[in-house]
């Protein structure tokens, strides 16, 4: 049972890395002009959206930011591959900053309706 435990959160860990940390890691990179981390990151997470858009994980906000983002990088950039790599690391970053916020907000919630009174 421990051993499961200790797997679970091994993974929370991993996916916290790939989908907060490497998009953030890539964005630092290009900023600051650390090549070899930005086209790590970036690189991965290119492939990481591209089988989520395959895989239809994404949908249809995630593919329109997925656009949106590229473009974005593309006009930061002025390179194509480049501008990709970027505005990958930039959608996972919404991403992953809307799913903190919401999952807040669900926190919140469920801590003030402990204290709720009853009204019935």
């Amino acid at each position: 049972m421990i051993i499961m435990e200790k797997t679970g959160f091994i993974e929370y860990i991993g996916v916290f890395i790939w989908l907060v940390l490497l998009p953030v890691f890539g964005i630092v990179g290009y900023i600051y002009d650390i090549s070899w981390l930005f086209y790590v990151c970036g690189g991965i997470m290119l492939l990481s959206n591209a089988a989520f858009l395959f895989f239809g994980a994404l949908r249809c906000l995630g593919a329109v930011l997925l656009i949106l983002a590229c473009i974005i990088g593309y006009y930061i950039t002025h390179s194509l591959w480049m501008g990709m790599l970027l505005g990958s690391c930039i959608t996972s970053a919404i991403l992953s900053v809307g799913m903190i916020v919401l999952m807040c907000f669900s926190g919140f919630s469920a801590v003030t309706g402990l204290f709720k009174k009853d009204s019935e």
